[in-house]
């Protein structure tokens, strides 16, 4: 289910922090950290950032919003805070994710440990972007293949596909590029490669994507569920 006065130096530090946006939690997903919401609280709030004014999010009730998490709930957190607040992303159970400021007081750390192969296998989806996970011919490597569409106010699509084969990996994450069909690592990317970057965290598969995987708009990025 979803989801203080501040002093002159708090209002200071606001104003350097971090909006809690999407690509905190998914530029580098390795980085984030698996967590649950705590039982202390039975509703945790979201609260807007600097997107709001330069005062939140600790200026209490003008920077809460409608949305909140409950206890049990599973979010993902990312490295960067402000005082007294922790930047997570919740995905609800119809799929759409939530991103922003919660107390950070509300949050457990909760390590998922290494995913086994079976962890990783599957069709994964986030909105209109599917990725197909699935065993190589060769042993010890898996073959990835997406497909993201965006439509277009002239009802026509943007879309975008990538097919990689890499090793099994061996913790929560890995990573690739995509250059015309050629899977090449990573750190080799060029500009106009399709580069991905992928986290198991909970039941999510988070995922950030270059903007060169196919038409204008199409991105990867996001947090996939498995759907088969």
């Amino acid at each position: 289910m979803l989801v203080a006065v501040v002093a002159l130096a708090g209002a200071a530090q606001a104003q350097n922090a971090p909006n809690c946006i999407d690509g905190l939690l998914t530029d580098e997903p390795a980085a984030d950290r698996a967590s649950v919401i705590g039982k202390a609280i039975k509703r945790v709030h979201f609260y807007s950032g600097l997107e709001a004014g330069p005062e939140c999010p600790q200026a209490g009730e003008k920077c809460r919003l409608k949305t909140y998490v409950v206890p049990g709930d599973k979010v993902v957190v990312a490295p960067q805070t402000v005082p007294g607040f922790a930047c997570v992303g919740f995905v609800d159970r119809k799929g759409a994710a939530h991103v922003g400021w919660i107390a950070a007081e509300a949050v457990t750390l909760a390590p998922t440990g290494e995913p086994a192969l079976a962890d990783w296998l599957g069709e994964w989806r986030y909105y209109n972007s599917t990725i197909t996970i699935k065993r190589d011919k060769a042993p010890g490597r898996i073959a990835l293949h997406g497909y993201a569409f965006v439509k277009r106010l002239s009802g026509m699509a943007n879309t975008g596909e990538f097919s990689a084969t890499v090793d099994v990996p061996k913790g929560r994450t890995m990573s690739f590029a995509d250059r015309a069909g050629e899977t090449v690592p990573i750190e080799k990317a060029e500009q106009y490669d399709c580069a991905i970057k992928l986290a198991r965290l909970h039941d999510l598969m988070v995922v950030s994507g270059t903007s060169s995987c196919g038409g204008v708009g199409v991105d990867f990025t996001g947090y996939y569920r498995r759907s088969r």
